[in-house]
């Protein structure tokens, strides 16, 4: 008896929900029909603030190949590391349904991409194809999640991408009242540049 239940244990920690930590666990209960508190439930749609790379003792290196130009693929890696010892993390794990977020932004905000680095088989390092549509300085924020842990971990993090860069986009003001499948949304506040916004 004790055997069967060991072995169904292990099985299933190690099914892809498993993977997922406390949120891919709750997911996979509701689907067996499996009764929840309702405080359980609201976990899997909390949001939990995210942790900076340096307050958490993590850093993340990219490696973006000098011969990177605009328009054409490129392989970009990301070793996630520990920031004392420069050892790469073992223990990470994917937060909704990726193992790392690459958020890729021009520092105009004339362009933008979000991609998802997969683990290469080496601790720590994902590897993920990026096109960077033009030359430029980008803003590339990176999250991964450790296993155990509720928050992401963010970095912020500047790439230049070399050639000509294009000419900066103009933003103007937009609408502050939209309808969205005929619900009204306003948007309130003052927004002010480089600063806290109410």
């Amino acid at each position: 008896m004790a055997l069967t239940i060991g072995a169904t244990l292990t099985a299933v920690s190690r099914m892809d929900f498993a993977e997922r930590g406390m949120n891919g666990t709750l997911a996979w209960m509701q689907t067996t029909g499996m009764p929840m508190r309702p405080a359980m439930s609201n976990m899997m749609t909390a949001e939990i603030a995210t942790t900076e790379a340096a307050d958490a003792g993590l850093d993340v290196q990219l490696h973006v190949p000098d011969t990177t130009r605009p328009g054409v693929p490129t392989t970009v890696t990301a070793t996630v590391v520990d920031a004392e010892t420069g050892e790469p993390v073992t223990d990470m794990t994917r937060s909704h349904e990726a193992w790392m977020h690459f958020i890729a932004t021009r520092a105009d905000l004339g362009t933008f991409a979000h991609v998802h680095p997969e683990p290469t088989g080496r601790s720590g390092e994902l590897k993920v194809e990026v096109t960077f549509p033009t030359a430029g300085t980008y803003v590339v924020n990176t999250e991964i999640r450790q296993q155990g842990e509720m928050a992401d971990v963010h970095q912020r993090q500047l790439v230049t991408i070399a050639g000509d860069p294009p000419l900066p986009i103009t933003m103007s003001a937009g609408p502050r009242t939209m309808v969205v499948c005929d619900i009204e949304v306003e948007l309130g506040g003052e927004a002010v540049v480089g600063k806290p916004s109410t």
